[in-house]
């Protein structure tokens, strides 16, 4: 069930007085280093495509986001080529606090 990746999913959903619904800003979610982390070199096909890169390692596109984070790109949109970038296993992102998976 792809939903259950979404750090989305345990948010409450605001709403304001002209009955608009919005979901809470989500706390950041901090995942140090570790010795099991894994780097890959971000190549041709690949630039600006975090959501690519997720499916490569955890088999869903729905982590893009924790690579962007682990990695410090605010634009996701914007990962050259060359790039090389933390990627933490998937089995360490099980039980951050609840907020991964």
């Amino acid at each position: 069930n792809k939903t259950s990746f979404s750090r989305y999913k345990n948010l409450y959903r605001l709403v304001d007085s002209n009955g608009d619904s919005y979901i809470e800003t989500p706390d950041r979610v901090v995942i140090e280093k570790d010795n099991t982390d894994g780097f890959y070199e971000v190549g041709k096909g690949y630039e600006n495509r975090l959501d690519l890169i997720s499916y490569k390692f955890y088999n869903t596109t729905m982590l893009w986001w924790v690579l962007a984070e682990v990695n410090d790109i605010r634009n996701p949109l914007v990962v050259e080529a060359g790039t090389v970038l933390r990627v933490p296993t998937l089995s360490r992102l099980y039980g951050l606090g609840g907020s991964i998976i």
